[in-house]
């Protein structure tokens, strides 16, 4: 389980890179909502979810119009996202990945 848990985050981690390098502008603007109140940190919502979540944490993309934060879990060999409000902090739903 932990070797195929590892080779796909090795393959995943390109792909989070570039979503990184191509949305560059968006943390600017997350920070932005934070000082005005708008959203709750980043670091509140994630010390959060991954006390709730079991498994191995992959990264998290911020989706600007939503306002919503989605978690990437690999549990058990398989790839969950949670989906949480920025606003709130509250999990909206967790889906699985096939």
């Amino acid at each position: 389980m932990r070797r195929l848990s590892s080779s796909f985050l090795l393959a995943l981690a390109p792909l989070l890179l570039l979503a990184g390098t191509a949305h560059a502008g968006v943390e600017k603007r997350v920070r932005d909502m934070v000082e005005a109140g708008e959203i709750i940190d980043f670091e509140t919502i994630r010390s959060r979810v991954t006390s709730q979540v079991r498994g191995d944490y992959i990264g998290v993309q911020f989706d600007e119009p939503t306002l919503t934060y989605r978690f990437r879990f690999m549990v058990d060999g398989e790839l969950i996202n949670v989906d949480v409000d920025a606003r709130t902090g509250q999990r909206r739903r967790a889906i699985r990945s096939y």
